[in-house]
């Protein structure tokens, strides 16, 4: 199985207008950014909220053991990583779009970055470990649950410590999902007939965590007024001493 291309398209016609955005601007920066990365398509979230699911994500992602590094998953042009690059912490990232990652390179060119690639989630090297790696909004566009396995996989093997994939959108709550955005998107099954997303099951993570010896948490999304979260969850993985290499 492989990456859904009929996405792909979308993202490579995105379009930003960083360039009339002073970067002393830290918000309206990252706001453009967030829009950039496909988050303005049902109403906007003030960045105050985004700012404090970040702020849940590196808490989460620390459970068992400080933080220093972070690898995004589907980085996008790279807000998530903008957040942790104010916070101090070294950042890498890869997606399959080159028009976001060139714009993520674009925004990263003048710090050091140990990584920002181009290329599908299940090619990560793992040659580079982080200590982190997550991937926000991303699974859901994988083409079915072999696939997210072999991306799991290269991420549990490049994080040292700990896991975070966020946006995961829950099969029990699928229909609700498909009457909301029927509800709210004019002629949505025809606009969205070759754009589908991939709903889990949480035993399919259970039964990941089992087989690799890892800790596992789920945790509702709740970013204050993102209509997504009541239809996704939130999963954190983490390595137990002795086995974090």
């Amino acid at each position: 199985m492989q990456m859904n291309y009929q996405w792909k398209e979308v993202w490579e016609k995105r379009t930003g207008n960083l360039d009339q955005i002073s970067r002393e601007n830290t918000q309206e920066f990252f706001e453009e950014l967030k829009r950039i990365d496909g988050f303005d398509i049902t109403g906007k979230v003030e960045s105050e909220a985004w700012a404090n699911q970040h702020k849940e994500i590196l808490h989460r992602l620390s459970k068992k053991h400080e933080i220093r590094s972070v690898f995004d998953v589907g980085c996008g042009c790279g807000a998530n990583l903008y957040l942790f690059f104010q916070e101090g912490l070294q950042i890498g990232g890869l997606d399959y779009s080159k028009t976001l990652i060139d714009i993520a390179k674009e925004v990263f060119g003048h710090v050091d970055v140990l990584e920002l690639i181009l290329g599908e989630a299940r090619e990560i090297s793992t040659e580079i470990k982080y200590d982190s790696t997550i991937a926000n909004s991303v699974f859901s566009y994988f083409s079915g649950e072999e696939y997210a396995k072999d991306v799991l996989e290269r991420m549990v093997d490049k994080a040292r410590y700990s896991v975070g994939l966020l946006d995961l959108h829950d099969i029990r709550k699928k229909d609700r999902f498909l009457e909301y955005r029927r509800r709210t998107i004019e002629n949505y099954d025809e606009r969205y007939k070759n754009l589908p997303k991939f709903f889990y099951r949480k035993e399919f993570f259970i039964d990941f965590a089992k087989e690799k010896n890892l800790e596992i948490d789920f945790f509702d999304t709740n970013v204050n007024g993102y209509w997504n979260n009541e239809f996704v969850f939130d999963v954190y993985l983490y390595k137990e001493r002795g086995n974090e290499k």
